[in-house]
């Protein structure tokens, strides 16, 4: 396969995984589906969500109940 092609075909595959990550963190989210948002980050991630958190993903994981909770 030319390099040109495989380099393409290479980033189309990253932008799917990323778009396929995305749409979970989505599912995720709307459903409140704590435990599938956690199995979404490392171990060492770090998040910034505003207001709510920014630090270890962890921390914000923690706190998402209690955020949610008056949209659930």
């Amino acid at each position: 396969m030319r390099e040109d092609l495989e380099q393409q075909l290479e980033a189309l595959l990253d932008k799917q995984a990323i778009s396929e990550l995305v749409h979970a963190y989505c599912n995720a989210a709307d459903r409140h589906d704590f435990d599938k948002m956690r199995a979404l980050y490392h171990d060492e991630a770090i998040d910034e969500h505003g207001k709510f958190a920014k630090g270890p993903a962890s921390e914000f994981l923690d706190k998402l109940p209690e955020i949610q909770a008056p949209i659930a």
